[in-house]
């Protein structure tokens, strides 16, 4: 009897320490699902951020490449608008040099007074040389200038006289400025020779020939047929 009571008091004892044993693993699996389910919430707010860090690198990426693209097209207008300012420079440049050959063409031949005593000084070395001026109307100024050289320089300006080609008479011009006959030449200073008279003039002729190329203005010695062989004669031309 005492034995039965032994063992089924043993028995008890093993089902309540069994009993212990299952709550304490329940408790166990409650605690990890409560864990796991903490560890999913936790991954789920996660993936929830990863997933607005992605939208916002997404939108941030989008608008870097829109920026990227602002700056493309602002440095395209910038080199358009520096080609477009260069263009422009380019024809402000030819513009004016343009009108400053057209405002020395206007202005006509030139020397200064530097120049004026240079020529002078080299023709000094012909005095009494004979001489009359031809002169296109706008280079009347530079005649009156180029007069007054020869003057100081000793020369002896006469009136102009043209021998007629059809009745080999010495006929008068038409005179400017009560000095010079007038001429349409153009681009450069003549000075004409009788073939006859060549030798005798061709020295001074040609020093002030020499003399005006040297000062930058263009001048040559030609042997003219219809010409009065008692002097030189000095074409002016118009300045190109």
């Amino acid at each position: 009897m005492r034995d039965a009571q032994h063992n089924a008091s043993a028995a008890n004892e093993r089902a309540s320490a069994a009993y212990e044993r299952a709550a304490e693993t329940e408790r166990e699996a409650a605690l990890e699902n409560a864990r796991a389910a903490n560890a999913e919430r936790q991954a789920s707010e996660e993936n929830a951020r990863a997933a607005k860090a992605l939208e916002s690198a997404e939108i941030a990426r989008k608008a870097a490449e829109g920026f990227q693209l602002q700056i493309s097209q602002a440095n395209e207008r910038a080199a358009r608008a520096e080609q477009n300012a260069a263009e422009a420079n380019r024809i402000a440049e030819a513009e004016r040099l343009a009108r400053v050959k057209i405002e020395e063409r206007l202005a006509g031949w030139k020397l200064n007074p530097e120049a004026q005593i240079r020529l002078m000084e080299k023709l000094k070395a012909y005095p009494n040389t004979p001489f009359d001026l031809a002169v296109n109307p706008v280079e009347a100024r530079f005649m009156e200038n180029l007069d007054a050289i020869l003057f100081l320089a000793g020369w002896k300006r006469g009136e102009p006289k043209s021998v007629s080609s059809k009745s080999g008479i010495l006929e008068l011009s038409l005179l400017i400025d009560g000095k010079a006959a007038m001429t349409t030449g153009v681009g450069r200073i003549e000075i004409h020779i009788a073939p006859r008279s060549w030798e005798r003039f061709k020295p001074a002729a040609e020093a002030l020939s020499k003399a005006l190329n040297a000062e930058g203005i263009s001048a040559i010695c030609i042997a003219f047929l219809d010409t009065d062989p008692s002097e030189i004669h000095i074409m002016i031309g118009a300045k190109e």
